[in-house]
């Protein structure tokens, strides 16, 4: 699987000159015992540092949001707990 290559919106947030950033994301799934399910993906640049993290409810889910896929590479099917960017996990 390739690395994204660039942050959200097509840019680096913190140098605008820049067009692409080492993105880094890890997948998590998350449910608690009354049954709401958390999908939360953690990303970063590895080299500006930029840090994001996007959370899915399931009960304020959105029509057609997909909160197992990537919001970078659009890939989907990680288990929880992974770096889906990192061919080493």
């Amino acid at each position: 699987m390739n690395r994204p290559v660039k942050a959200r919106g097509g840019r680096c947030p913190r140098d605008a000159e820049r067009d692409s950033c080492p993105m880094q994301c890890r997948y998590n799934h998350f449910v608690s015992p009354q049954g709401l399910v958390i999908d939360s993906w953690d990303l970063k640049c590895l080299d500006c540092g930029i840090r994001e993290t996007i959370a899915y409810r399931s009960d304020e889910l959105e029509e057609g949001a997909q909160p197992t896929r990537c919001p970078f590479c659009e890939q989907d099917g990680f288990v929880t707990g992974t770096n889906p960017c990192c061919k080493s996990e």
